[in-house]
């Protein structure tokens, strides 16, 4: 918009008793006209002071024209527009649920453009009161300052509101891995299990589930004794969602790990033991992602069957 000019604004008494304010905002572009805003108030003194705020913002080009937009609208066109096909699907899965779970029902009435950073810390401070974890709230704050950051870029909101709220100081859970003493006692618990070889990888060499069940054959390497790392196996968050073998970060950088001798072992148990099941299956086998961890039919895991219920006495 173009600057409007010194001082272009005038004020009335309405018929109703009320006072109105007009200023000239800028230019229409197509017709070449005046665009005006009107402020209204009970007292003369009233708008005339809401009138200087606009005419100041105007002369540092900061103004920024009225968006009846509320929060939900917004959520909506950011992630259909800026998140849809630039994301991982799981990601804009994620990104969805915490804007309909969180951020709609405390914030998604609200005008874009009167969010404060009170309404943000707010929302903070009810996820921390109903006991979520710092994490969950983290994750919130991440969706609002991005979808919040690309309206500023849009023009829509003159300034992020989420960097002035605080998040609640972060809680480590510490962690307890297995002694030496206990290490034996796992492996004899899932010594019976048809995942056994899974796990013990698991143990020995750091993956994470995801990482496991999608590590595929041509990624380990037993004449040098080391596993790349690159992909890992996810399902889309929805009723019936598809399982899909998708990079482990974002750039697709590998890193390669080291584990020990031990762990290869397992390794070479279960390629004999998918060589069996494969002539077993004949026809039927379908192991199209070269996966290591397949069902007898060359199917992958399902990750929700992925876990183990031992309980460890240590003597």
């Amino acid at each position: 918009m173009a600057k409007a000019a010194q001082n272009a604004g005038s004020i009335r008494q309405r018929k109703n008793g009320k006072w109105e304010a007009r200023v000239t905002v800028g230019t229409d572009p197509g017709t070449g006209k005046p665009i005006r805003r009107s402020i209204y108030g009970n007292t003369q003194a009233e708008v005339r002071k809401q009138m200087i705020a606009v005419l100041r913002e105007l002369d540092k080009n900061t103004y920024q024209a009225p968006e009846k937009v509320t929060v939900a609208q917004w959520m909506e066109e950011w992630l259909s527009t800026f998140c849809a096909n630039k994301v991982k699907p799981l990601t804009l899965q994620s990104y969805q649920g915490i804007i309909k779970n969180h951020i709609i029902p405390a914030i998604g009435s609200l005008r874009l453009q009167a969010v404060k950073g009170t309404h943000i810390q707010r929302l903070y401070n009810s996820m921390t009161a109903a006991g979520l974890s710092g994490k969950t709230i983290k994750n919130v704050s991440a969706v609002l300052h991005k979808a919040f950051g690309v309206a500023m870029k849009q023009g829509i909101i003159a300034a992020n509101p989420c960097g002035a709220a605080e998040l609640p100081k972060a809680e480590h859970k510490e962690i307890h891995p297995l002694t030496d003493n206990e290490i034996p006692l796992f492996l004899s618990a899932i010594d019976a299990s048809p995942m056994r070889n899974a796990y013990a990888l698991c143990l020995f060499a750091g993956l994470r589930e995801g990482e496991c069940l999608g590590l595929s054959w041509g990624q380990v390497d037993f004449e040098k004794g080391r596993i790349t790392v690159s992909q890992q196996l996810q399902k889309e968050k929805t009723k019936g969602g598809r399982y899909y073998i998708a990079p482990t970060t974002k750039s697709g950088k590998p890193r390669t790990i080291e584990p020990p001798p031990i762990a290869f072992q397992y390794l070479k148990a279960e390629r004999v033991k998918q060589l069996e099941n494969r002539l077993k299956a004949g026809s039927t086998w379908d192991n199209s992602d070269n996966l290591v961890f397949t069902d007898e039919a060359g199917k992958h895991y399902a990750l929700h069957t992925f876990y183990i219920v031992a309980t460890i006495e240590n003597k």
